[in-house]
């Protein structure tokens, strides 16, 4: 039998998985906003390189996940885009 082949094909796969699985480690951005006026309304967070966002609490906290060189845009509906 090729069981010394089955075995080293899924040697192979688990070693894929493993590898995707470190490969996409995840970095969790934590910070405040800080404005002059109170937060009406929570500010979204979008990381427009991963396409995933959230949005911050009414006293401005917030966490999103990000990597190195990721596009971060922050909007509210109480500022306008700089």
């Amino acid at each position: 039998m090729n069981l010394p082949r089955i075995s080293l094909i899924i040697l192979l796969a688990v070693l894929l998985i493993f590898s995707e699985g470190f490969s996409q480690e995840k970095n969790v951005l934590s910070g405040q906003i800080i404005t002059e006026e109170p937060l009406n309304s929570p500010v979204h967070i979008i990381n427009i390189s991963r396409e995933k966002g959230g949005v911050s609490e009414l006293l401005g906290r917030f966490s999103v996940e990000v990597s190195v060189g990721d596009t971060l845009v922050f909007s509210s509906v109480q500022y306008k885009k700089e």
